[in-house]
């Protein structure tokens, strides 16, 4: 037997009418009982009960902890700040052209080869200096640093 999962909430003596315009009927006060007594039965051997109550306990530590002006400092410091980058970062494609550059193997290759300690010749660097890709990462790069650099002067 499957069991409507909306109606084992349903409080006894009522009838529910549903988003369809059907109504059914409340469960009686033993279906509640039952629903009830396997209900916290679940909680304890489960152990969760225990962790509502720890959780529970530590809400209350904070509520005598937190202020108000501590609150009003997170939003203003930590999570504003948060959502404009996130704003920020949505309405552009710079995310997922980062993503992916780091997904590229050559890099994870790169990685792995300076962890191991290879030393890399200036030869090399300047070689890379020629790739056209690396030009266009380096163009990239040093308008982010303009950017940055015009944003912070402004914030001054």
């Amino acid at each position: 037997m499957t069991e409507d999962p909306l109606r084992r909430w349903l409080a006894v003596e009522r009838v529910v009418v549903t988003p369809s315009g059907k109504s059914k009927p409340a469960l009686s006060e033993e279906e509640v009982k039952q629903h009830l007594m396997a209900t916290a039965e679940y909680l304890v051997r489960s152990g969760a009960l225990e962790q509502v109550v720890e959780l529970s306990a530590l809400l209350a530590m904070l509520q005598d902890i937190v202020t108000d002006r501590m609150v009003d400092e997170l939003a203003r410091n930590v999570i504003k700040p948060i959502g404009l980058l996130v704003d920020a970062l949505s309405r552009t494609s710079l995310i997922e052209v980062v993503a992916q550059a780091l997904a590229d193997p050559e890099l994870e290759k790169a990685l792995i080869e300076v962890q191991e300690g290879k030393k890399v010749p200036i030869t090399t660097l300047i070689s890379l200096m020629n790739d056209a890709e690396v030009k266009q990462g380096l163009y990239i790069m040093l308008k982010l640093l303009k950017a940055l650099g015009k944003t912070a002067k402004r914030l001054d």
